[in-house]
């Protein structure tokens, strides 16, 4: 391939969970530049079609955006701090665990 976008076999950038790297972005760009498809994309670099799709949309790399909604209990930490002061670690006895599992 040209200008050093090289992603003969699959196993290049391998699976994991989490953000890509600007540098694997850069090589989804430049396939897709190329004529590359997304399914095809995702399936060389080892990642979602979905992740390449957000990648190439957004035209980059972009930073995590964080959670999309608040808390559940946002906005009730004053009132919550008592409680997990005097709360204590939840502990089954032996007996009460031979009868759970049981």
């Amino acid at each position: 391939m040209a200008d050093g976008v090289h992603a003969s076999s699959p196993g290049e950038f391998p699976r994991r969970e989490g953000k890509q790297t600007p540098d694997e972005v850069a090589a989804m760009l430049r396939l897709k530049s190329l004529g590359w498809g997304i399914r095809r994309i995702a399936k060389e670099l080892g990642c979602s079609h979905m992740t390449v799709r957000r990648y190439v949309a957004e035209g980059g790399w972009v930073a995590y955006r964080g959670r999309g909604r608040p808390r559940a209990l946002a906005g009730h930490e004053e009132w919550l701090e008592p409680l997990r002061l005097c709360r204590r670690p939840f502990s089954l006895s032996h007996a009460a665990m031979a009868w759970v599992s049981a």
